[in-house]
């Protein structure tokens, strides 16, 4: 066993000195030869095979090297174990083992390679896109980027492979919504994104942000101890004890918790964890009218809706503090459920967008009135447009990007 890895201790050092005094080359040779192939696999998420080939080698060695050192340690800890005759070795091996898997996870979800790995379809987990996508952010080659933020409406609103197609020469964007997001979530995911390369955060914005309740879709993946005196500042209180929050708290004390759904659904199948979703999904009314009476119920001017706007104005003094242009879009509802809204909600959610574009320069607000209208037929359910409406829509935000932002790409900071 000792030889063993010696001998891979050797490889490794061997691969690492190839890879650091040839490994652009080799990249470059890669990337032409099945760069068209990386870019029908990724489907447009990948804008330099040659990068991307790279960074893959690299991770690559980075996690092999971990693998190889942990697995020596716990093999010279039981050898040491066995050799003392320890009554209780298994059980010291066991969180051995435990840890170890925790130190290899660290690192492990700062790669694409890993997360990649966790792609199980059309039905990957959100968090799985969100990770992978967010580290493919970096890579990117455009002069700007920009990140699609906010709830599943910004994804539906907005094709980034279509956008990037009209204007990633110059403008590169990468889509990081997370489903369910209001104001604190869009703040919990965008803490996960400080360090991710983006000169543009855009927004579509409706009243759900802020009119839902709490919601507790980011809590569980983006919630961490440090935060919690912030969040209390926005007026939360046993919430933060809740389920969600400490499912959150842990993940951030034991690594392989956040990686629980991805590995659950790689090795158990995603059927398993789209059980609930399915459940929902098909207790769903059938007629929109319907539907849209009794969703409108849950919309509510209560004591959530300040925790929402004072989480939704800490994300933009922080993203101010990156330097980054928030663009936010005075976004809709189908009209078919605005109707049963009361039009205070409508009236106090444009108030504070106003507001917010008013008190901060780095702040562009797009009033309704200029964006496209979209009537109920263009939409497939009471939030969500349909793909011929996304087109539409993703052509003038081209459009209107080339005209507002191509000057400011071209300029030498």
């Amino acid at each position: 066993m000792r030889l063993a890895f010696q001998s891979l201790l050797v490889f490794l050092a061997l691969s690492w000195c190839v890879f650091l005094a040839a490994g652009n080359r080799i990249a470059g040779l890669l990337g032409d030869r099945i760069g068209g192939s990386i870019q029908r696999i990724a489907k447009g998420k990948v804008s330099d095979p040659v990068v991307f080939t790279y960074e893959r080698a690299r991770e690559f060695l980075l996690l092999s090297t971990v693998f190889v050192i942990l697995s020596l340690v716990l093999w010279l800890l039981a050898k040491f174990l066995q050799q003392r005759r320890c009554k209780y070795a298994w059980a010291y091996n066991c969180l051995a083992i435990f840890a170890a898997l925790n130190v290899f996870i660290l690192p492990a979800l700062n790669t694409a390679l890993f997360w990649g790995a966790m792609f199980t379809g059309n039905r990957t987990a959100n968090y799985t896109q969100f990770q992978f996508k967010r580290i493919l952010a970096d890579e990117q080659k455009a002069p700007r980027s920009a990140l699609l933020l906010g709830s599943s409406q910004t994804q539906a609103q907005i094709d980034e492979n279509q956008l990037n197609a009209l204007i990633g020469t110059n403008l590169w964007t990468t889509e990081l919504h997370f489903p369910g997001s209001c104001g604190l979530d869009v703040l919990l995911a965008y803490e996960q994104l400080r360090e991710t390369r983006a000169d543009y955060l855009l927004i579509y914005i409706s009243e759900g942000y802020f009119f839902n309740g709490l919601h507790t879709e980011a809590p569980p993946f983006f919630a961490r101890l440090q935060h919690i005196p912030l969040y209390r500042s926005f007026g939360l209180g046993r919430e933060l004890v809740s389920e969600p929050f400490r499912n959150g708290y842990f993940g951030q004390v034991i690594p392989l918790l956040r990686a629980r759904e991805a590995t659950t659904h790689r090795v158990l199948g995603v059927a398993l964890g789209l059980i609930g979703q399915e459940t929902h999904d098909a207790a769903l009314e059938v007629n929109l009218e319907k539907r849209a009476e009794s969703v409108a119920q849950l919309f509510e001017d209560g004591p959530f809706a300040d925790v929402q706007k004072r989480a939704f104005a800490e994300f933009i003094r922080r993203a101010s503090s990156d330097g980054r242009k928030v663009i936010l879009f005075e976004g809709q509802l189908n009209p078919m459920l605005s109707k049963h809204l009361p039009p205070s909600l409508r009236n106090e959610t444009k108030t504070f967008l106003r507001e917010i574009a008013a008190g901060h320069s780095n702040v562009e607000l797009i009033a309704e009135s200029e964006q496209p209208r979209q009537e109920p037929g263009d939409y497939s359910d009471l939030t969500h447009v349909t793909a011929a409406g996304q087109e539409r829509y993703t052509r003038w935000l081209a459009d209107y990007l080339r005209k507002k932002l191509t000057p400011v790409n071209t300029r030498h900071d």
